[in-house]
Order: structure tokens, then sequence, then C-alpha cells
């Protein structure tokens, strides 16, 4: 392995290692926040804290699927569903500064962020 594969590999973990804080700082905040702004807001500000991230923003729609909100701004792009019981409430997005795409891993882990933050919105919504 040469230095720049190492370096290469050394990032995708650094960017594993962060999408794995956020998980955890999104499932504290799902767990404990009972307003739907404030867990969007802070679900943006867990993301951007990592550092790993050019911006991320969640963009939250009506029953009829139009843009009823955008959060968040603080390239590689991923985008997913926020949908939980087949109710659609957005879409999470958030990007890096590496040329490179996420892995599947990373994609796997980033669509369980967008799974939490969903079920969250919907436990939010039914109270």
């Amino acid at each position: 392995m040469n230095f720049t594969e190492n370096m290469q590999g050394k990032k995708r973990e650094n960017l594993f290692n962060a999408l794995m804080k956020a998980f955890r700082d999104v499932t504290r905040l799902i767990i404990n926040e009972k307003n739907r702004d404030h867990l969007i807001q802070g679900v943006c500000e867990s993301l951007a804290a990592t550092g790993s991230f050019k911006n991320a923003w969640i963009a939250l729609t009506d029953s009829f699927g139009k843009l009823i909100n955008s959060v968040c701004e603080e390239t590689a792009s991923f985008c997913a569903k926020l949908e939980h019981d087949k109710i659609l409430y957005g879409m999470l997005t958030a990007s890096v500064s590496q040329k490179s795409a996420f892995d599947e891993k990373e994609q796997a882990l980033l669509h369980e962020i967008a799974d939490v933050i969903a079920f969250g919105l919907y436990n939010i919504e039914r109270e």
C-alpha cells in the first residue's frame, strides 16, 4: 500500500467514525427532543459538527410531497428520504469536500441516520 492509498484509507475511516458519532448524537436527539424544528436543527448541527461535511440540510414536505421547509446550511453528496410507516417527511442531504463518493458502508450508515430522523419526526407528530 502506497502513501496515497494509506491517506485515502485514513480519510474513509475518519468519515465513518464521524458518521458513527453523528448517529449516536442524532439518536440522543430523537429520544430527548419533542419539538420538530429543534430536532431538525439539532440533527444538522450534529452532522456539521463532525467537521466532515461541507453542508447538511433537511427539506421537509407536507403530506402531498410539497416542500414546506428547508433547514440547515453549514463534492460528493448523499441524499435519503425521511420516510417512516409510508409517510414521507422530507429529505436528508449531506456533502463532503472530498471528490470521492460515499462508499457502501457510509451510505448504509447515512440511511440508518435518515431512518431514525424519520422515526423521531413520526413520534413528534403522534404526540
